[in-house]
């Protein structure tokens, strides 16, 4: 997904690019470097909308692999607090919803 995510996001910027993409997922250097595989249809999905951008803005991507404890500085980026794609609904939020708005 984070592929898929980071292409989607600065396709524009890389029209016309090669890209390589540094991974510690095996399974999504399988599915992002063959466009796909059987093993998942989720997956599947994933690699054909990965292919499908690659086609769009002319981007050779590849992908290769990097052992987990030398991807030092991807590891901590994704750690963050929270991480910059998603979002959290505080908690006084929270308590009214889930108390139909009665604290």
């Amino acid at each position: 997904m984070t592929i898929r995510f980071a292409l989607q996001l600065h396709k524009e910027r890389y029209r016309n690019c090669n890209i390589l993409v540094y991974s510690d997922n095996k399974t999504a250097i399988k599915y992002a470097s063959k466009f796909g595989g059987t093993a998942s249809a989720l997956l599947q999905q994933l690699a054909l909308d990965i292919q499908e951008i690659c086609n769009e803005y002319n981007i050779t991507l590849r992908v290769q692999h990097i052992a987990g404890i030398k991807n030092t500085t991807a590891d901590r980026l994704s750690r963050q607090k929270p991480p910059v794609h998603e979002w959290t609904l505080p908690d006084d939020g929270f308590t009214a919803y889930s108390n139909n708005g009665e604290n």
